[in-house]
């Protein structure tokens, strides 16, 4: 089995002078970032495990702590930008401009915790950050990025609340993209008990996202309950822990699928229900009653999933080696663009900052081209516009097909 770009058994971090993402050694070592050339070691991984955060003076009041939640004053919660950020603060998570400040900021952000005066505000600021661009690089299908960014923060900050919240998101994440096995492994490293409602919230949208990604639907609806009130939810995550709800019951072949769909999405914009069951894999079933409600052909029902099981060794990694023989090498789902191609020759500004993706799967490797890039993504001199299989001396580039334009060939070396 192929790795996934939220596997466990990897590790993905920002480079410290750019930000730039970097696969790194689990145990420990020197790499260099193939954006700015920094050369970087790093320690082991340290352990991941959380233990719980300090309760509040009404732990377990779970209902007492919802009515007076407030997004914008809970420190662990994604509000208003902490003082000094407001600069990068959007809610257009394709604000290109707002990204590339805030991969500016977070380096000096970062450095703020190594001195021996860190504070719970350094340790909100860098959280707050995290989240802000992690949202950002998903959105932009930057998946790689997103979990390098969410990585960094979960070495660098103590915070037992703010580890916690990031391991909730790196669950979320890798059952985003079908990984139901480094889910488990995620969620494994938390608190499973919270009792302060913006974990507790986080941790059963979690759970129900494990829970789906596996194929385990009673224990996804236990999660986040059969309806709006039987778990208390922060707003922020209801939606989230609605369509979870819907998918657990489609599952289930219960017809409150249907009843709770239509006020669901009548209530969000369309732009925010396409984006959220395009972003997770694990809400797949809530496709089949949206085609009902639609009176639309209704998708066929997957093969039900076998439990997950540990994470299988890795088929290999893909290396894309640059006329001048530099190596972009790719161990899990990579986004290649601009960015990361610039080591490879002056022709990378052909690239869109997201080209291409390349990816595992049980069968090998797959390149999958960005269809809204300017240039086309060529394989072997012809463009592509789905995903296709790479085969070890393939030739991808970035040109015009019907004009013969091939800019910055790689050649792919499959180990």
């Amino acid at each position: 089995m192929a790795k996934g770009t939220f596997d466990y058994d990897v590790r993905v971090l920002l480079c410290s002078n750019c930000a730039s993402p970097l696969e790194m050694p689990v145990g420990g070592g020197e790499v260099a970032c193939r954006q700015c050339g920094t050369r970087q070691a790093v320690a082991g991984r340290p352990s991941l495990r959380t233990a719980p955060k300090a309760a509040p003076a009404d732990a377990g009041d779970l209902a007492a702590q919802l009515a007076r939640y407030d997004p914008d004053t809970d420190p662990y919660g994604y509000g208003a930008a902490p003082p000094g950020l407001e600069a990068v603060d959007t809610r257009d998570p394709f604000d290109a401009e707002k990204l590339k400040l805030a991969q500016q900021a977070y380096p000096g952000e970062l450095q703020r915790l190594t001195s021996s005066s860190r504070s719970f505000d350094d340790e909100r600021r860098v959280y707050w950050l995290t989240t802000h661009m992690a949202n950002m690089f998903i959105a932009q299908d930057q998946r790689l990025a997103a979990r390098a960014a969410r990585e960094t923060a979960l070495e660098n900050l103590t915070d037992p609340g703010f580890r916690t919240m990031l391991l909730y998101a790196m669950t979320r994440n890798a059952a985003a993209e079908g990984n139901g096995g480094a889910a488990e492994q995620w969620l494994a490293q938390c608190d499973s008990d919270p009792d302060t409602i913006a974990h507790f919230s986080s941790y059963r949208v979690a759970k129900a996202a494990v829970a789906l990604a596996n194929g385990r639907a009673d224990e996804a609806l236990d999660a986040v309950g059969p309806d709006t009130n039987a778990v208390p939810m922060v707003g922020t995550l209801r939606p989230l822990a609605a369509f979870a709800r819907v998918a657990a019951l489609e599952l289930m072949g219960r017809d409150e699928a249907a009843t709770i769909w239509g006020p669901l999405v009548r209530s969000l914009p369309d732009h925010y229900v396409e984006a959220i069951l395009k972003q997770n894999q694990y809400l797949d079933p809530c496709r089949r009653v949206q085609a009902r409600a639609a009176g639309k052909p209704v998708p066929a029902a997957p093969p039900a999933r076998a439990p997950a099981a540990a994470p299988a060794a890795s088929t290999g990694a893909l290396e894309l080696v640059g006329e001048s023989g530099e190596i972009l090498r790719c161990s899990i789902r990579t986004t290649v663009g601009r960015h990361l191609c610039a080591a490879l020759g002056p022709d990378s500004q052909y690239c869109d900052e997201l080209q291409f993706t390349v990816l595992p799967s049980p069968a090998g490797w797959q390149v999958n081209p960005n269809p809204g890039a300017r240039n086309e993504t060529l394989l072997n001199g012809k463009a592509i516009d789905g995903i296709t299989p790479l085969r070890d001396g393939d030739v991808l580039a970035v040109g015009r097909e019907a004009k013969g334009i091939v800019k910055l060939p790689m050649r792919v070396k499959l180990t």
